[in-house]
């Protein structure tokens, strides 16, 4: 029997980059949610991976239904940001009260196109395809957008 657990899980969007607690970057927007996960992994992604996976698919639902203040309408896209994904414990509610960084996307946009990388706990950073911004997006559309399209093979680390 596979023994099924709840994770509950927040993104977060800040303006500039957080890569230390020396900077805080301004938090622009932020949604959560939860959702079930078995801790066993079948098709080869991590559980990280499966959660980051899963908060796309979530926020995309958001915004495809028209919930756009489910998840922050001051999610404008900035220069430089940085989008958080954090679960409460490894798996959920067991761990207590502690969020834990699953993963990372770093953007930069000149406006017209945005460059990201991934990070994941457990799994090499690397590079997502170009995507072109289109008038009227926010980070949200962006996160969903780059997430949608497979990564290349070659990243950096």
């Amino acid at each position: 029997m596979i023994s099924l657990r709840p994770v509950l899980w927040r993104a977060r969007a800040y303006q500039g980059s957080v890569l230390g607690a020396d900077y805080p970057a301004p938090e622009v927007s932020e949604i959560s949610g939860e959702t079930v996960f078995s801790p066993r992994c079948s098709d080869g992604d991590t559980l990280n991976e499966r959660v980051i996976s899963h908060v796309r698919d979530e926020i995309e639902t958001r915004l495809t239904a028209g919930r756009t203040n489910a998840i922050g309408t001051a999610a404008s896209l900035k220069p430089f940001m940085t989008v958080e994904i954090q679960t409460l414990g490894p798996f959920g509610r067991e761990t207590g009260n502690a969020w834990e960084q699953v993963g990372r996307l770093d953007l930069i946009t000149n406006g017209v196109v945005v460059d990201a990388g991934i990070w994941v706990v457990g799994v090499p950073e690397r590079l997502l395809p170009t995507v072109e911004v289109h008038d009227g997006e926010t980070v949200w559309t962006i996160f969903v957008r780059l997430l949608e399209q497979p990564a290349p093979q070659s990243g950096r680390e």
